[in-house]
This record gives C-alpha cells, sequence and structure tokens, in this order.
C-alpha cells in the first residue's frame, strides 16, 4: 500500500510540475507583459524580464523532467534516483515558501509549495529496494 501511494503522488506531482511549466511558458508572460505595458517599461528592461521569465518555465519544465525520471527509475529499483527527485521537489517547496512570504503571502506561490511538499513526502516514504512497501 505505502509504495503504491508513493508512486502515485510522485507521479503526481511530477505531472503537476510538467503541467505547470507549459503554461507558464505559454501564457505566462504575454499576462505580465500585458501587465507590465500601462507602466511604460522600455524595451531593454522588458527583454530581460522575458528572458529571466522563459529562464523560469524551462527550469520548471527541466525540474518536472527529473521528478518524472526519478519516478521512473525508482520503479525500476534504482534507489539513488531518490536524491535527484529531491532536488527537485525541495528547490520548488524553497522557492514557493520565499516567494510567497517574500511576496505578501501570494496565494499563487502555494502551487510550489504543495507540489514540492507532494514530491519530498512521496520519496522519503517510497520504501527502498527489498522493503515490502505494504505497511
Amino acid at each position: 500500500m505505502r509504495r503504491t501511494a508513493s508512486q502515485a503522488f510522485v507521479l503526481l506531482a511530477s505531472l503537476g510540475m510538467l503541467f505547470g511549466a507549459v503554461p507558464h511558458a505559454v501564457a505566462g508572460w504575454p499576462a505580465m507583459q500585458a501587465a507590465l505595458a500601462p507602466y511604460g517599461v522600455d524595451a531593454a528592461t522588458l527583454g530581460a524580464l522575458s528572458a529571466g521569465w522563459y529562464w523560469g518555465s524551462i527550469a520548471m519544465l527541466a525540474l518536472s523532467l527529473v521528478a518524472l525520471f526519478t519516478y521512473f527509475d525508482l520503479r525500476r529499483g534504482r534507489a539513488t534516483a531518490r536524491r535527484y527527485g529531491l532536488a527537485a521537489g525541495g528547490a520548488y517547496l524553497l522557492f514557493g515558501l520565499a516567494a510567497y512570504f517574500g511576496r505578501g503571502h501570494n496565494p499563487h506561490f502555494l502551487f510550489f509549495v504543495v507540489l514540492g511538499a507532494l514530491l519530498c513526502g512521496a520519496l522519503l516514504v517510497w520504501p527502498a529496494p527489498g522493503e515490502r512497501g505494504d505497511a
């Protein structure tokens, strides 16, 4: 039972991270750019912000793939893969907490907190190879 729940939560968190990265890149920047338009932000600043935004989108995509590959490696019994998923989940969790508290408790950032905590929690209880995992 524990193995099945852990697997489901790791997969759920990985897919949540993946499906969050795509709209972040596709819809997020145009919305942000439109929100900045009334302030007359110059082209150089918009270009720098755009580069940072898309870098964040690529990082989100990469971390989601690390989490997804961790899932498949753990299913194959490669216990050392756990550390990579913990790094990805930890990055999401730490960013989410820092942004949540640093940006006036904006609930948008709880998305990162929830996915990071879900991934890390599920990986920490994923049974080691040879352990029954039904406790």
